[in-house]
């Protein structure tokens, strides 16, 4: 504890009265703390706030950052821990984050003479949105029709016989192939196969169909591609 120093003057009632007034007062103001700051929010969650020390509260901590955009969703603001002897600081709010938009394909203007494509080119294609009839499979000794979607993302298109090339894993289940003649800038095409499946595959056999951007007269290699499995049905 702190020595009080008193002139000889001082009578002893006198310093009684002081000495209550030093121990009202609490210990020394330069150890009351102010609230830490909140954490960053990284990935969802914020940190946690420092509070105050000694006898004042601590005041409010900032407000958490919330995640960048492109998450979809914000970080959490930093909680305001219990202060020492006093209140503890507030709890910041987060700030949610936007989520992420996909690209939108924009039609490109064109260099105003024909280059044959090659294989590089064929980087502009995708194919998506797989779908078989019946949905429910094929049965055995008969056909269904296998559809994808062939997509320009470019905006320049494809304007030499692109198609699609499908193949069976399974002996005895056949395809069939789609050519166009283009695909237009930020266009789809609908490409279709029939698919036979012979009476000799047993009901119950799965079948994995592949479909890959392809090009007339040219094997590429690399180009976008997708799968998609059925199950031989048994004839009712």
């Amino acid at each position: 504890m702190r020595r009080l120093n008193f002139t000889p003057w001082i009578t002893h009632g006198s310093a009684y009265a002081v000495l209550l007034l030093a121990v009202a007062c609490g210990g020394n103001s330069a150890n009351d703390g102010s609230g830490g700051v909140a954490g960053t929010s990284a990935a969802g969650s914020g940190g946690v706030t420092s509070g105050g020390s000694g006898n004042t509260a601590g005041e409010a901590g900032t407000a958490g950052i919330g995640a960048a955009a492109g998450s979809s969703s914000g970080g959490a603001g930093g909680e305001g821990a219990s202060a020492g002897g006093g209140v503890g600081g507030g709890a910041g709010a987060g700030t949610g984050g936007t989520g992420g938009q996909a690209m939108e394909c924009v039609e490109q203007m064109g260099t105003g003479g024909f280059t044959q494509p090659g294989c590089d080119d064929l980087d502009r294609l995708r194919v998506s949105n797989p779908r078989l009839e019946p949905s429910e499979g094929i049965i055995s000794g008969t056909a269904g029709t296998f559809r994808v979607d062939l997509s320009d993302i470019s905006g320049f298109g494809m304007n030499y016989y692109p198609g699609v090339d499908f193949e069976s894993d399974t002996p005895g289940v056949s395809v069939t192939d789609e050519q166009f003649f283009a695909v237009l800038p930020c266009g789809t095409n609908q490409a279709d196969s029939s698919v036979q499946v012979d009476s000799s595959v047993p009901a119950g056999t799965e079948v994995t169909l592949t479909a890959r951007v392809m090009m007339l007269n040219q094997q590429c290699t690399g180009t976008d591609s997708l799968t998609y499995k059925f199950t031989v049905q048994l004839a009712p």
